[in-house]
């Protein structure tokens, strides 16, 4: 038709599209609506092709009913959707979007030695043997301890056996300058 406006007839009325726009208006209504970009294609599918068109994705909708006090305040809030106020029972879908959820911040996990836990008795064999083993450790350390005292008091006994036999080398031998001046003396 003229100036970009065309009109497409559907089983319950008929689809006039201005540029961008969409009007429908359907039997039994007084007032076109004007819809959004997915019922626009839907009802155009539906107008060329005759039959009903499957929806790809489901959308959570909100239907309000309008009643003759509801309909001012919505001419108001929806300019756009509503062209004329004598419209009764009028249908007004709003899509609401979806809500992706935030992602959660990762805690922190503190390695723990891990623990594989079997039948009590194995627990109570292990235990045992670990017992055993810790106190064999302990004894082996208590005789190496005594091991190093032994050699210990050995080097002591040692060193003081051999500064006793230094002292008395000492006092057997006289000094060697003394026993020449002692040789002119007589």
């Amino acid at each position: 038709m003229e100036n970009g406006t065309s009109i497409e007839y559907f089983n319950n009325g008929y689809i006039m599209q201005v540029k961008d726009k969409i009007k429908v208006y359907e039997e039994g209504k007084k007032a076109a609506r004007t819809l959004t970009q997915a019922q626009q294609t839907k009802l155009l599918l539906e107008a060329r092709g005759g039959g009903q068109t499957k929806p790809n994705r489901v959308l959570k909708r909100h239907v309000k009913q309008n009643s003759d006090e509801e309909a001012d305040d919505e001419q108001e809030e929806y300019p756009m959707n509503i062209d004329d106020d004598e419209c009764d029972d009028q249908q007004i879908i709003v899509e609401q979007p979806r809500q992706t959820p935030k992602p959660k911040p990762m805690k922190t996990v503190k390695k723990q030695p891990q623990i594989n836990y079997t039948s009590p008795s194995v627990d109570l064999e292990e235990l045992i043997r670990l017992r055993t083993e810790n106190s064999f450790i302990k004894q082996q350390h208590q005789e190496s301890i005594k091991q190093v005292e032994k050699y210990k008091a050995k080097i002591r006994d040692y060193k003081q056996k051999k500064l006793n036999d230094e002292q008395a080398e000492q006092i057997q031998t006289p000094p060697q300058e003394q026993v020449p001046e002692q040789q002119e003396q007589q």
